[in-house]
């Protein structure tokens, strides 16, 4: 199956990477990757940028705007009961307003997010996100597994956005709120895989696994215990290569790691 054949209604895709990569310090969290061939889906809230995912919707609205909302989401829902179709054309256009507000509040509480980038050589993610460059990049090979990212979304970065509608369809409205970001993120060249039924662990074929860099500081105990653990679980494919650092410029690049030393 192509991955075009994949992606859902409202996710703009342009060209999608081949590789994609996943910064974390070691720990329990990177070990579970590796052990149980998954990956956490995280709940929007829990992010650290107090705009993203939480973009700002409008709150006035014309009678005939409400009405064609509920006449959309009719035509979308042929099978509803009666006594619900009588419901909504009975409801105010403020209780409406407060359904819609709920029911899209309702989605973003259950929508998992898994966080990627284009790149691995981002000195600042290595600094954010890996531990100040002792943690690990996971590289993640996408023509291995498209299932995986039938879902995803590339994230737009603006330096202000338009009021989002309580009216639009639930998950296009949700998808804005994912995928888009304040301009000063734009070096993370983030992806995102978008689970809208559930947040938490999912799934992965080991094969999407291809290579684990090590950051520039990581201990040598550290890759020890995970290129041991890949050999112990089914990851014995997987590459290994340590950042080092480019002298006269401002940049990173790797050098293979034979396994074989430390296992």
């Amino acid at each position: 199956m192509e991955l075009k054949e994949l992606l859902i209604e409202g996710i703009k895709t342009n060209e999608f990477p081949k590789l994609l990569y996943k910064y974390r310090e070691f720990g329990s969290r990177s070990d579970d990757i590796i052990i149980n061939s998954e990956f956490y889906f995280a709940l929007a809230k829990s992010f650290n940028d107090p705009f993203d995912c939480n973009l700002s919707y409008r709150e006035d609205y014309s009678f005939s705007e409400i009405e064609e909302c509920k006449k959309r989401f009719l035509k979308r829902n042929p099978n509803i009961s009666v006594e619900i179709k009588e419901y909504l054309f009975k409801t105010k256009s403020d209780e409406y307003i407060s359904f819609m507000r709920s029911s899209k509040q309702e989605l973003m509480n259950n929508t998992g997010i898994l966080s990627l980038s284009k790149t691995n050589n981002s000195v600042t993610m290595w600094s954010h996100y890996s531990k100040k460059h002792e943690g690990l990049v996971f590289e993640l090979d996408v023509e291995k597994d498209y299932t995986f990212f039938k879902m995803f979304g590339m994230v737009e970065y603006e330096k202000e956005y338009e009021l989002l509608s309580y009216l639009d369809a639930d998950k296009e409205e949700t998808t804005k709120q994912v995928l888009t970001k304040f301009v000063d993120w734009e070096y993370e060249q983030e992806i995102r895989i978008i689970d809208f039924d559930k947040y938490g662990h999912r799934k992965f074929n080991k094969n999407l696994l291809k290579t684990v860099y090590f950051g520039f500081k990581s201990s040598t105990e550290n890759m020890k215990h995970i290129i041991q653990l890949c050999q112990l679980n089914g990851f014995s494919h997987v590459k290994f290569k340590k950042a080092k650092l480019i002298p006269g410029k401002f940049a990173l690049e790797f050098d293979e790691v034979n396994k074989n030393d430390y296992v």
